[in-house]
């Protein structure tokens, strides 16, 4: 059982155009329940359920009461969730985790207007979110190791909502959220002061506003590397690390503005980035 308490304060002194001094508190109780089963020593099943709460944050607060003021009236989205699963163990250096699950979700926030750059919200829908979730790791030798990781991933309006003048039907998909997602990593130790890893990632497309109309964000698969060099030095251990991200330099769509009214949803990811780090860690007795 948890008891959520979140609270903002407007203290506005730019008062020209009213004062949307305020406050809102918002407070709810969030009970969870779940269980497992050890059908085999390697083999275990689990079943949970439980609510939650998301509170709107101060961007979609801002301009989302009466005449662009602040949106005191908002309330937080309430969910309820399902999850049945099971955790197996394919062989010695082998495991596997799989997760079915739905979310149903209540005053779900979403965009009522959007113009000039800024956006208000409102409480308009009932969603329900409906997908899988697949994890596999494997130590192939004593010196690599493999992880691969996807998810699946129905999310639509479950009731008919107004946004932007538009009437968005039930069925109709959540924006910003990617059907399917899949990541995998190749990870190699040959010595004790230096590992190096190759990662993969793979996106579906995205719908950028919720009447499915506008052009899709589309798919993109990037890869990235890593290198790790480590030095011990008595109680110190001294790290260095080399990233490089979009190694191919793809092109690709790295997020999207969702229900942007000027129509301007996309927004490009970086290209190819380098990234050096070094750290220290003292160990004490």
């Amino acid at each position: 059982m948890r008891h959520s308490q979140v609270e903002f304060d407007v203290d506005d002194r730019f008062l020209s155009n009213g004062d949307d001094s305020g406050s809102v508190t918002y407070r709810e109780l969030t009970p969870t329940l779940g269980a497992s089963y050890a059908l085999l020593p390697d083999l275990n099943i689990y079943a949970s359920w439980g609510k939650g709460l998301e509170t709107p944050t101060l961007n979609e607060l801002s301009y989302s009461g009466p005449d662009n003021s602040f949106g005191f009236e908002l309330k937080p989205a309430t969910s309820e969730q399902i999850e049945i699963g099971l955790k197996a163990r394919l062989a010695q250096a082998t495991s596997l985790q799989l997760a079915l699950f739905q979310i149903d979700t209540d005053d779900e926030l979403v965009v009522e207007s959007a113009n000039g750059g800024r956006s208000r919200f409102q409480n308009a829908a009932q969603t329900r979110r409906r997908g899988l979730e697949l994890a596999l790791e494997s130590r192939l030798s004593d010196t690599l190791r493999a992880n691969l990781a996807y998810t699946e991933i129905d999310a639509t309006y479950s009731k008919d909502f107004t946004s932007n003048g538009r009437l968005i039907e039930e069925g109709n998909h959540l924006p910003g959220i990617p059907a399917r997602t899949l990541y995998g990593e190749l990870a190699w130790q040959p010595l004790d002061w230096f590992s190096t890893a190759v990662e993969g990632l793979y996106r579906s497309q995205l719908y950028v506003e919720d009447s499915n109309t506008a052009k899709t964000a589309p798919s993109h698969a990037l890869f990235n590397w890593q290198a790790r060099f480590e030095q011990k030095a008595g109680a110190l251990t001294f790290n260095q690390v080399l990233r490089i991200d979009n190694l191919l330099d793809r092109e690709y769509i790295g997020s999207v503005i969702v229900g942007d009214g000027n129509g301007r949803y996309y927004e490009p990811g970086p290209e190819r980035a380098w990234y050096v780090g070094a750290g220290v860690q003292y160990q004490f007795d």
